[in-house]
């Protein structure tokens, strides 16, 4: 017999790890996105991680926008 389950399950790892582990696994960045940044995205966007991660990237974009440095993959 099979059951629908509801609702949200709870992660193992705290968001934050999670966050952090998700930036780690993403394409080189260049060190455009540094441990404080997620640290800060984190807390202003009060543990969203959706918004978080959209946080992070608007800031590597403008970061590579504005100063691109010669390792850095170019944007276009």
């Amino acid at each position: 017999r099979l059951r629908t389950v509801t609702g949200v399950q709870t992660c193992a790892l705290p968001i934050s790890v999670l966050l952090a582990a998700i930036v780690d696994r993403l394409p080189d960045h260049g060190g455009a996105i540094t441990a404080a940044d997620i640290d800060d995205s984190f807390v202003r966007n009060r543990g969203n991680l959706r918004d978080a991660l959209f946080d992070l990237y608007d800031r590597f974009e403008h970061r590579v926008r504005r100063e691109p440095a010669a390792d850095m993959p170019k944007v276009r």
